[in-house]
């Protein structure tokens, strides 16, 4: 039976902490901005990164590298740009880098991280997506360092809707920790997608995730990259500088008046293809809303840290080593969880 990360509670534990600031301090937060083009670019990147989330820049808007940000390439241009014979073997040590496509099981990928771990000992590679444990292992396998778990559940993604490849995230999350563990891989598990709110994510940790990525939460912050729009009187959606040069509103009324939208797109989308100057447009496995602007990031990002110390508390964790290895799971009924989805 495949399991979802709601098909699951924490237990408290017999001892918990006397208080949550006995959690240790999260500098950097266990959390990778998705690289979507409604939510992070290279302009709007510093506001993450001064809250302590760790980013991932789109295709794109690629970047030399900082400490916190991964620059993203699809296949095709990390074989050419990166592999390529003018490139200087070690010019990518320590770099980060993103192969941003949407199967991470195919053989050229595992032989192109090969190849880039022989000639950059000390790059930095993150993959995926990989939707099953037998992937998971073979991408591990190449010496990839971060691997990104899950196919089909973020909000802007149809993959599964249409293809029927998947897996349940919280089953995929423990049988990847579990490999982990088995074959003392050193690759960090980031569960992406489908996360709808902070027990969604605490769970994910809880499970044996590393890092959570998240795209549709970070689109409703106001400080995402995407155009924002106004719902008038009238029901129109009017652009967001165009309404305040003409309104006496300030952002934050707006968005406690539940007034404001950002473009929200999956990045397999014709209108990403589009705008990546793709002349021949493939099916798009993704979606194209609005999504309601409901938070600025500094007031999510303090109610996840008080969320993520509570949950440690109560099972006794002082940081995330503690947190997977101390928290109970337990799964739960139909009823149990209708009762707590409020």
């Amino acid at each position: 039976m495949q399991q979802d990360l709601n098909d699951y509670l924490i237990l408290q534990s017999a001892q918990g902490l006397n208080s949550r600031s006995m959690v240790e301090a999260f500098d950097t937060l266990p959390i990778f901005t998705a690289p979507m083009d409604t939510v992070v670019s290279a302009n709007n990147m510093q506001e993450f990164i001064s809250h302590g989330i760790n980013v991932c820049l789109p295709r794109n808007e690629f970047f030399q590298p900082e400490n916190n940000v991964f620059s993203s390439l699809g296949l095709e241009e990390f074989m050419l740009e990166i592999l390529g014979d003018d490139v200087v073997d070690g010019e990518y040590n320590g770099k980060k880098i993103l192969i941003d496509i949407a199967n991470g099981n195919v053989p050229l990928l595992h032989e192109s991280i090969i190849k880039f771990k022989q000639k950059h000992p000390s790059g930095i590679i993150m993959a995926g997506n990989v939707g099953s444990v037998s992937a998971f292992k073979a991408l591990a396998e190449t010496g990839c360092d971060y691997i990104r778990v899950g196919i089909g559940g973020g909000s802007g993604c149809l993959t599964t809707v249409h293809t029927r490849v998947g897996q349940g995230m919280a089953t995929l999350i423990q049988e990847c920790r579990k490999a982990v563990e088995e074959n003392k891989y050193s690759c960090n598990i980031v569960a992406d997608g489908g996360m709808q709110n902070y027990g969604d994510i605490v769970m994910a940790l809880a499970l044996g995730a590393d890092y959570v990525m998240l795209g549709g939460i970070f689109n409703r912050a106001f400080e995402s990259c995407a155009n924002k729009y106004v719902e008038t009187k009238r029901g129109n959606m009017k652009p967001l500088e165009d309404y305040l040069r003409k309104h006496n509103k300030t952002t934050k009324e707006l968005i406690a008046e539940k007034r404001m939208y950002a473009d929200f797109r999956g990045m397999s989308t014709k209108a990403v293809q589009r705008a990546w100057g793709k002349k021949q447009l493939r099916s798009s496995e993704g979606i194209v809303k609005l999504n309601l602007v409901e938070y600025t990031l500094k007031g999510w990002v303090e109610n996840f840290k008080d969320y993520l110390k509570s949950s440690m508390a109560y099972v006794g964790a002082k940081n995330l080593k503690e947190f997977r290895e101390f928290a109970e799971i337990v799964e739960i009924s139909t009823n149990t969880r209708k009762r707590f989805n409020k």
